[in-house]
């Protein structure tokens, strides 16, 4: 086992890091590697699909070993561009930043205290005013079109975020009347049709809903090797 610093080095030295990996929960070694600022290659199946966003902090491939070597060709050929490189490295890191014990624990916390509270109001024989449902969505509103003050008008539990243009709001449990409450006290008119209401993916709850990326695309690149050189900004890259 390498000391932390020497593995931490070359970690932070590659360009690419591949999993060849059939499945599993969760893929920690890619989001580790992210971290590091070193984009993913891994075959497109579970756990990989919820570490990897395809284009954007790596790739995802379907079919054979033999394809997924060829993707490892292309996905070097691409990063040899450093405007490229950059770009995936800053996504990566930012993307695996969404991950720490500290916003988990926070979330299970939420979550937790959320239920006990429901379970509170029963217990003094409050009535539940309509059945629970697991249904999350995502609301999106135009930061223009907002005449009341979003940061207030978030449930307990909801994540809220802004790019400036546009307010998006992860909604945990909410049906019809929670959304059309939420615009009512952003004085926003729920006929505006830049006003929409989807239903949550995965890919949502895992948070890339909040911040829309252009992906970098394998198939565009030419299928050939990438000299591995050293660069000027300190020390061989390669894959790991």
């Amino acid at each position: 086992r390498l000391p932390d610093a020497e593995r931490d080095a070359v970690l932070g030295a590659a360009w690419l890091t591949v999993s060849a990996s059939d499945g599993g929960d969760w893929a920690p070694s890619l989001i580790e590697a992210n971290g590091a600022g070193v984009p993913a290659l891994a075959r497109r199946v579970s756990g990989m699909t919820d570490a990897v966003r395809h284009g954007r902090t790596g790739w995802l491939v379907d079919g054979t070993s033999a394809e997924l070597g060829a993707a490892v060709s292309r996905a070097l050929t691409v990063l040899a561009d450093p405007v490229v490189a950059a770009t995936m490295a800053g996504r990566a890191r930012s993307w695996a930043a969404r991950f720490t014990w500290t916003g988990t624990a926070a979330g299970l916390l939420t979550a937790v205290g959320l239920e006990d509270a429901r379970l509170e109001r029963r217990r003094h024989g409050f009535a539940e005013r309509r059945a629970g449902n697991d249904l999350v969505v995502v609301l999106s509103v135009p930061e223009s079109a907002i005449r009341g003050e979003w940061q207030t008008s978030r449930r307990a539990g909801d994540v809220w975020v802004s790019d400036g243009t546009v307010v998006r709001g992860l909604l945990a449990g909410a049906d019809e009347g929670d959304v059309q409450g939420i615009l009512d006290r952003l004085d926003v008119d729920r006929t505006d049709p830049a006003v929409s209401v989807l239903v949550a993916r995965h890919a949502d709850l895992l948070g890339q809903w909040s911040d829309p990326e252009d992906a970098i695309d394998l198939a565009e690149a030419v299928g050939r090797p990438v000299e591995v050189r050293s660069d000027d900004q300190g020390g061989d890259r390669h894959a790991a």
